[in-house]
């Protein structure tokens, strides 16, 4: 059920682990399963770049790179601010 509630959200509090200003400086990255904060997705970490991105009028382009053969999950994203 959804129900209202009182508090502003902020996605950003969950995400302050990541060192934003470091990885959106335009340099390319590559960022792996196991260098994701708390165990999380590289899915999970892909959509947090693009918010992180989006809130600093930034452009960030990215690629799923390899592939488990038992999950089907990707190693690893490659991605890099388009300046």
């Amino acid at each position: 059920m959804v129900c209202r509630i009182d508090t502003p959200v902020s996605w950003d509090s969950t995400w302050k682990m990541y060192p934003w200003h470091e990885y959106l400086d335009g340099t390319a990255w590559e960022v792996t399963a196991d260098d994701t904060a708390r165990g999380g997705s590289l899915e999970s970490f892909r959509s947090g770049l693009y918010k992180a991105a989006r809130v600093r009028g930034l452009t960030v382009k990215s690629k799923f790179v390899g592939c488990d053969p038992f999950t089907g999950e990707p190693l690893a994203v490659h991605f890099q601010v388009q300046l």
